[in-house]
Formats: C-alpha cells, structure tokens, sequence
C-alpha cells in the first residue's frame, strides 16, 4: 500500500479528544510560508467550504426527516436502516451498509448521529474497511484517504483548524481536519495497523480503517455531560 504524503463509528467524546490533543501543542500543524506571501496574492482565493451535513441530510434534521434522506441518496430501504444507542453519551444513532459511495475504498457504514437534548442530527460518521466490511482492500482504502483529502484541500477553512497528513500515533494519521467558519469540521482518520508478530503483510492489510466525521460542534456536543457542581 502507498499513501501519498500529504474505528468503529466514532463518538463525539472521541473527536473532542482528537481535536484538543491537535490544538494543544501535542502535533506540529502546517505552517504558511509568508515569505512567499506576496507572490501568491494573485492566486484566486478558495471558496469557503460549507460543512452542513452529507449529501441530503442536514444537521438538525430529526430522526424522520434523516430515514427520509438516507432512502434518497441511497435507494436503501428503511427497513435495512438500524437505530442503535450510545448508553454512555445518551445519543441516538441510525446506521446504513452502503455498497460503494464512490470508486474507492469499498462498502462503507454511515452513522447519522443524534443529540441527546436536541434529538436532532449533530454528527455524521463514515467508515471504510475494517469495521464496514469483512472484505477489507487496504489498497482501496488509503486511496479513498488521498482521493478526499485531494478533494477537501480545494476549499477554505479556519486557519487555525487545518490539520493535512498530521500523526496521531504509530497506526493513525489525521489525513485532513478544517472547520468552515460556522465552526463545523470535518475530520479524516486513516488507521494503517502494522503487521503483528508471524502476521503477513496481507492479513495487516485487511485491519486498515479509515473514517471521515462531519461534526455540528467539535467543542459542544449534545451528549449527557455531569454539570459542574454536581458531585
């Protein structure tokens, strides 16, 4: 597998992780180069990237009004939608297998996160290979991680939330997070296990994940929190 320089479904409690260990000095972001500043002034300026949900279904759309979409993007029958809940957050979730939603990466699983006040839709989680699909084409699925980070680039983000090809750890890269200036982000995890002792490279292939959040407030989710003073 090549990746280009450049989990199960995730909850909101894990993105506010990511997102404060990546804005508290914990990895370099990338830098602008302002020596070159002036001679780039002439660059026509990107369009402002709009983060208001995936395709048909929008943040604060209510669970209906989700089910609604889902059959319009993807042709999926309401009956092979699956409503799951998360004990500790208190969020409810619908979850959808979609075959292929676009020439790389293979099955993909769609969560449709809903908060645990609101009851409308706050999160959008998609995975591909490991935990979408027994048939895991590590191959396929790095080139999904540089196919949309190539297509997130082309946009305008907060400057102070871009984050492109950044480590997590050993396993994970933050293959792209922006945030449009509503504040609502977008996150791109690639997670490329190495091989274990007397695993082949083959069988490490088929655990390499990959999963793109679209978040309506990285740093407020509508999850059960303990409120200051309780305890």
């Amino acid at each position: 597998m090549t990746f280009q320089k450049t989990m199960p479904l995730a909850s909101p409690v894990l993105l506010i992780f990511l997102f404060t260990l990546l804005t508290s000095g914990g990895l370099v972001e990338a830098k602008t180069d302002t020596k070159n500043s002036a001679a780039t002034t002439s660059v026509p300026a990107k369009k402002w990237a709009v983060i208001d949900g995936f395709r048909s279904a929008k943040f604060g759309m209510d669970k209906n009004r989700v089910k609604k979409a889902i059959g319009k993007d993807f042709k999926i029958s309401s009956r092979k939608i699956k409503l799951s809940k998360n004990s500790i957050e208190k969020t409810e979730i619908l979850q959808v297998t979609v075959p292929e939603l676009f020439p790389a990466g293979g099955a993909s699983l769609v969560g449709y996160v809903f908060g645990h006040q609101s009851k409308k839709l706050i999160q959008i989680n998609i995975i591909w290979g490991l935990g979408a699909t027994k048939k895991v084409n590590g191959q396929s699925v790095v080139d999904a991680a540089n196919l949309l980070r190539t297509h997130f680039v082309k946009k305008r983000y907060v400057a102070e939330s871009m984050l492109v090809n950044q480590r997590l750890d050993a396993n994970k890269i933050i293959v792209f997070r922006g945030a449009d200036k509503k504040g609502r982000m977008a996150l791109l995890v690639l997670d490329t296990p190495k091989a274990l002792e007397g695993e082949s490279p083959e069988d490490a292939a088929k655990k390499v994940s990959l999963s793109l959040s679209y978040i309506l407030k990285p740093n407020q989710p509508d999850i059960l929190t303990i409120e200051e003073g309780m305890f």
